[in-house]
């Protein structure tokens, strides 16, 4: 009996054959990616991660969105996984807690760019990394998160390996020994829920690089333990404490759990959206505004409380994103909380603090059993007025998870709102129509050519070599 890591890397190498509607998700995982990268390329954090990356010197035939820069893979993947990951609006899956395509996404690409893959090729390789990663998720949820790691560079260096070692045409032998040597790239802690922090921005792009660089060392012969997940000392272990290995393997290549992956219509941590939904209901129904409100209670889970409810005040825009109670304000300030509302002028505006500190965050022992039995985020938002009005609503399940997706016309509409700024609308609607035909595409460099701002690519800088 093959050990449990082994079962993931021979699946990754050896399954065949997708369905297609598993094709059609990892489009969307691949759309979503680059509308989220190619909207943070120019924020303040990702120009000074691009500056570091490029200050290494790591010139090479990889394409950074946005920017045109001709990195070597494992730079020009971290960056576009910075980027992706670098403004919280990046897919996600909430029962086990990680973001898949930022991390699988950005090495796929680079791989199949630099050897002219074809887009099929990458979608099957990011099928293959994003089901990986999701049921090692799986396998170490809650646990891991709960101990203070951050789920996605935990687990996204074994989805990344076993994507990038299924573009490497390696067999399986290799493909195990490439996630195993993963294993000792997983890292990431969740200081930043009650400090913030730029370093969250690149908790993805670590999965990628080390990933991306695991697969590439195991094709030179380089080895790992083959019980990397299931040993004694091995990842679920010693970083979960105790994992489900049943559950990891469950009826693999027969259902496919990437499908839970979702997306998400806030700028914001996942754990925010349902009191968000919530509060933007409760205003359409009874058209009150920032001025009346005496006080917000919302209702939730010890998971979501411990998760963004720390945060009051916070310091940069990253507490705002993980701070539940200043996202309420500037939904009621700014009306959405969308890719432009979470702003650093904002942070110190009495405006926003007023509100924030009128929020309180309670237990509530439904939305916490629903956490423990179904793996959802919900949240009972109460409302009180200045006037003595008391108004409630009650979400379960957050806009754009699988329970409650986003229309194929939500999914344009961000795409577009977040690229067309950047690129210009007729950019923006070629990328969209290539990734929606991305199994035709002869080679993931056409695509990636695409992505870059042509002002941007001849002007980024001496010594880096624009692409396209």
């Amino acid at each position: 009996m093959k050990g449990e890591t082994a079962q993931l890397a021979a699946f990754a190498i050896e399954q065949r054959s997708f369905p297609a509607e598993v094709l059609e998700h990892a489009k969307l995982l691949v759309l979503d990616h680059l509308a989220c990268s190619i909207a943070a390329a120019t924020l303040p954090w990702s120009l000074k991660y691009r500056a570091a990356i490029r200050s290494l010197g790591a010139v090479g035939t990889a394409t950074v969105v946005y920017h045109g820069d001709g990195l070597s893979l494992d730079s020009a993947a971290f960056l576009n996984g910075t980027f992706g990951h670098g403004n919280e609006y990046d897919d996600h899956e909430i029962k086990s807690t990680t973001h898949p395509g930022s991390a699988v996404i950005p090495a796929v690409l680079a791989i199949a760019e630099s050897r002219h893959l074809s887009g099929l090729r990458a979608l099957e390789a990011t099928i293959v990394g994003v089901e990986t990663m999701v049921r090692v998720a799986f396998a170490a949820s809650p646990h891991l998160h709960d101990r203070g790691h951050h789920t996605p560079p935990g687990v996204g260096t074994f989805g990344v390996a076993a994507a990038a070692s299924r573009l490497l045409d390696s067999d399986t032998a290799t493909c195990l020994n490439a996630m195993a040597i993963a294993g000792s790239h997983s890292a990431g802690l969740r200081q930043y829920d009650i400090t913030g922090g730029d370093v969250k921005r690149i908790h993805c792009a670590l999965a990628a690089l080390g990933g991306l660089r695991a697969a590439f060392f195991a094709t030179r012969g380089i080895t790992g333990p083959p019980t990397v997940l299931e040993g004694e000392k091995g990842f679920l272990n010693v970083f979960a404490g105790s994992g489900d290995l049943v559950r990891m393997l469950d009826a693999l290549s027969e259902r496919y759990d990437m499908m839970l992956v979702g997306f998400k219509p806030f700028c914001s941590c996942g754990s925010t959206h349902t009191s968000i939904e919530a509060l933007a209901l409760l205003q359409a129904e009874h058209g009150f505004g920032p001025d009346d409100i005496e006080k917000i209670v919302v209702g939730t889970s010890k998971h979501v409380i411990d998760h963004v409810g720390k945060i009051t005040e916070p310091q940069d825009v990253l507490g705002a994103q993980f701070s539940l109670p200043f996202s309420l304000a500037i939904r009621l300030l700014r009306g959405s909380n969308g890719f432009y509302d979470y702003r650093q002028e904002d942070l110190h505006d009495e405006a926003f603090l007023r509100i924030a500190r009128r929020v309180t965050l309670v237990y509530d022992e439904l939305a916490n059993e629903e956490r423990v039995k179904i793996g959802n985020r919900g949240a009972i938002v109460t409302v009180h007025t200045k006037n003595g009005n008391v108004f409630e609503r009650r979400v379960r399940f957050a806009k754009g998870l699988p329970e409650n997706p986003l229309t194929p016309a939500e999914m344009q509409a961000k795409f577009m709102d977040c690229v067309v700024p950047r690129l210009g609308q007729e950019r923006a609607t070629q990328i969209a129509a290539m990734v929606a035909n991305l199994e035709h595409l002869q080679d993931v460099g056409d695509l990636m050519r695409l992505t870059v701002h042509d002002t941007a690519a001849s002007t980024n800088g001496k010594g880096i070599a624009p692409r396209g």
